[in-house]
């Protein structure tokens, strides 16, 4: 279902801040092109979806900030796991507009600025390891100004 498939890519998940809501957008998603192409329903798939579901572990890690040169630090140090739970969870998890980095950074640092460019990263264009490389040239250029 192609048209289907387009729809739902078209759901950014940085809106929303909560499972449920998520839940629902696809939900009506999915009901309003079936109300349009109620042949869909039954047409048999060329492959089963299995639904998963997902715990995350939390882990503390040896690293931690008090500054931003420790941030910094940091950054390259903590595993592409660490950033994705920082980066991209804690928009569902604190339902949050943001993630964990930005937050921190304006709350603790005032660093506001800093923290709007970090939440610009694009999720949908940049690889994890693309997120932090983005990180660190955003907080260096901070430090060097």
């Amino acid at each position: 279902e192609v048209g289907l498939a387009e729809r739902l890519a078209g759901v950014d998940v940085r809106e929303f801040t909560s499972i449920k809501a998520l839940r629902e957008r696809i939900i009506n998603t999915v009901e309003q092109y079936l109300e349009v192409n109620p042949r869909a329903r039954d047409r048999q798939a060329l492959e089963t979806f299995y639904f998963c579901a997902s715990d995350t572990v939390v882990i503390p890690t040896p690293f931690v900030a008090r500054n931003l040169g420790e941030f910094i630090d940091g950054i390259p140090k903590v595993s592409i796991y660490s950033i994705h739970y920082h980066f991209i969870e804690a928009r569902l998890r604190l339902k949050l507009n943001s993630n964990d980095f930005s937050v921190w950074l304006e709350d603790e640092l005032d660093l506001g600025t800093v923290a709007d460019r970090l939440n610009q990263i694009d999720i949908y264009t940049s690889t994890l390891h693309d997120i932090r490389r983005k990180m660190i040239r955003i907080v260096e250029s901070a430090m060097a100004a």
